[in-house]
């Protein structure tokens, strides 16, 4: 298996892949994602290949957040193929990630979670990841009452 900075080109067999993971769903989103920044200075992300077929990804990027003020590698998303799942694909390409964060002098990685999701909690954790201070609120405007969206 080889693990690797993702390319451009790359772009099709990751799409491809969350597709068949997600079962379609996603991919939109993946795609506005993956066109960004791939392979850029940006851009952290990593593909896992077993003979010259892509079976894992990890999508990550450089973001400077403020709370706490530094910059930090956010991992935005990880698949792997349902074929190749529990055979350490996973844990290669984080700890890619991980190194190489490390040699870029960036002092923070990042994994954002959906509460619930304890199995992948369970992987991260594995990886001594710690879960954060840091609570998130969102406010989707769609759908606020409609005092707060008129003045």
């Amino acid at each position: 298996m080889i693990v690797r900075r993702i390319m451009h080109n790359d772009i099709d067999a990751v799409l491809t892949l969350i597709r068949k993971i997600g079962q379609g769903h996603h991919a939109k989103g993946y795609r506005d994602l993956l066109l960004t920044d791939p392979g850029r200075p940006l851009d952290f992300s990593f593909v896992c290949e077993y003979k010259g077929m892509l079976v894992g990804v990890v999508l990550a990027r450089l973001e400077h957040h403020v709370v706490p003020p530094v910059d930090t590698c956010v991992i935005k998303g990880i698949a792997i193929d349902a074929d190749f799942q529990k055979r350490g694909i996973g844990s290669k390409l984080v700890s890619h990630l991980l190194n190489h964060c490390y040699n870029q002098g960036i002092p923070k990685t990042r994994a954002f979670l959906y509460e619930g999701e304890t199995d992948l909690a369970r992987f991260f954790e594995r990886l001594s990841f710690k879960r954060s201070k840091i609570i998130n609120y969102d406010a989707d405007f769609e759908y606020l009452p409609s005092e707060f969206g008129t003045r």
